[in-house]
């Protein structure tokens, strides 16, 4: 599955042929995407208006678009399937995946973008263009920032090893126990990155270094460059 934020379009890639099987036209600036825990529906971000969609993962048909009155951008859910969202840049939300109605929320950041939630730890992680992370609780309580000097947009984790996109740049590799950072190679247009861990990732985790190479290898396959305003 790969959007375009700018052409307002989803795609399926078949990974066995290496072609578009579908491409659907789709609305307004599609962003980041969720794979919903019944694994048959995919939530879609749409950056460029304040809605988040539903759509059937199979056929990209348009099921229900929960309208947020903000603008969203990272989704995740969390183990207990509570449902959360980068809205309007500056705040997470937790969301009511059958209404859109915001439950709770944290503001005040600065430049968030995308969003992953970590099993292990129990934390959300959100990228922020302010050059790092957030790390938050799913209580929504505390926000706090850890400066990379990269702009931080794609955003997964995996226990203690997070997963990140230095837009148009590459991927980042940052160890939350002893603050070590690994970089990809360059990879023209990096924009979003797969989550490796939590509901809506693959059940198996593979060791880190095949991690990152899965991570990388699906940037190079997606080669979309998405570039969005503040």
């Amino acid at each position: 599955m790969w959007d375009s934020f700018g052409s307002n379009v989803l795609g399926l890639y078949d990974t066995t042929t290496q072609t578009q099987s579908t491409v659907e036209s789709f609305g307004n600036g599609p962003a980041d995407m969720a794979l919903e825990p019944s694994g048959n529906t995919l939530l879609v971000a749409n950056a460029g208006s304040d809605y988040i969609s539903r759509v059937n993962a199979t056929t990209l048909a348009d099921q229900q678009d929960l309208t947020i009155g903000a603008r969203p951008d990272g989704l995740a859910y969390d183990d207990n399937g509570d449902l959360f969202a980068v809205l309007g840049v500056s705040e997470v939300a937790q969301i009511d995946p059958t209404t859109g109605a915001i439950l709770n929320f944290i503001g005040n950041l600065s430049e968030a973008d995308g969003l992953t939630f970590d099993s292990s730890t129990g934390m959300l992680y959100v990228g922020s263009d302010a050059g790092g992370f957030y790390t938050v609780d799913t209580g929504l309580t505390s926000a706090v920032f850890t400066d990379l000097g990269i702009t931080t947009d794609g955003i997964a984790s995996s226990g203690n090893l997070l997963y990140l996109i230095n837009r148009g740049v590459g991927g980042v590799q940052y160890n939350l126990s002893d603050q070590s950072t690994l970089v990809s190679p360059g990879i023209t247009g990096a924009d979003d990155i797969a989550p490796v861990a939590g509901l809506g990732s693959q059940q198996t985790t593979p060791e880190p270094g095949s991690m990152m190479l899965l991570a990388t290898g699906l940037l190079a396959l997606k080669r979309v460059i998405r570039r969005k305003s503040a």
